[in-house]
């Protein structure tokens, strides 16, 4: 039985952006950063230096829409295998009576 139904597009995602090293983030970052600000959305977004292993949560206030223009912008700053969405687990609302 189903308690409730939850839009595919309402599902939480992270917008997961992966950079070869801190020198390759430099590089490029003044265009990735264009193409976040283009993007308005839920969707958070997650920096990640490969090299360094560091990962960096972007704030609530840089929010996208990680799917569609945004991703194919990313890709082609990027390449493919260094952009990726994410899809979260839904948490169960607790109703109140």
């Amino acid at each position: 039985m189903c308690e409730d139904v939850i839009p595919f597009s309402e599902i939480p995602s992270e917008l997961w952006i992966q950079f070869q090293n801190q020198a390759h983030y430099h590089q490029v970052h003044d265009a990735v950063m264009a193409a976040l600000r283009n993007s308005e959305g839920k969707d958070h977004v997650v920096l990640y230096l490969r090299e360094e292993k560091a990962v960096k949560r972007l704030s609530a206030n840089w929010a996208v829409d990680a799917r569609g223009l945004l991703h194919a912008d990313l890709c082609k700053i990027l390449g493919d295998c260094n952009v990726k969405v994410v899809e979260k687990t839904i948490q169960k609302k607790n109703k109140t009576t």
